[in-house]
């Protein structure tokens, strides 16, 4: 049987055993708990990129699939580089500014101007074009203008024009003289 004295020390030892336990066990639970929260935390917003991430996907694949070829060309006029030479071709080596064996051409570009201007943080050339040119009549003009703005290789924007002001209304005028900002 145990002694009257040793009866005392067994509770005073449990207690300190446990009160030992509690200090040594409290902050693993905690940071386990801590780590238990993150990383319910981060399952979450895992799987709630994951599902940006399948729509992203999802559209991407529906323009892939269904992309028709104005849309692809349109995105490869915007990532062309700002090139003097390529652009000057585009302006000036038209079907508008080539005459024939026999006719003149419709447009005669008297002046060019080019400046490169800045480039965005979309890697976009923000450049300027001044021109100025002679067409035979407004219809050649508009045509060559409009084919500027939509068909050539390049995406222009038809910033600024100056007209004569004697320039008549009419469908038959001799020539016409202008200056163009793109």
């Amino acid at each position: 049987m145990m002694n009257s004295s040793h009866r005392v020390y067994v509770p005073i030892v449990f207690a300190l055993a446990l009160l030992v336990g509690i200090l040594v066990l409290r902050p693993l639970y905690t940071e386990y708990m801590d780590i238990r929260i993150e990383s319910a935390r981060a399952d979450t917003l895992q799987s709630e990129r994951q599902k940006e991430l399948d729509a992203l996907v999802a559209l991407q694949s529906s323009f892939a699939s269904s992309g028709s070829g104005e849309l692809i060309e349109k995105v490869k006029k915007l990532n062309k580089k700002w090139d003097e030479a390529q652009v000057m071709s585009a302006v000036m080596l038209t079907d508008y500014t080539k005459g024939s064996l026999y006719l003149p051409a419709p447009i005669v570009i008297g002046n060019i101007s080019l400046d490169p201007g800045k480039k965005l943080p979309s890697g976009l050339s923000l450049g300027t074009i001044k021109l100025s040119l002679t067409g035979k009549s407004i219809d050649d003009v508009v045509n060559f203008l409009s084919y500027l703005t939509s068909n050539s290789s390049y995406v222009f924007t038809l910033d600024t024009i100056s007209l004569p002001l004697s320039v008549p209304i009419q469908k038959e005028v001799n020539g016409i003289a202008l200056s163009v900002s793109l």
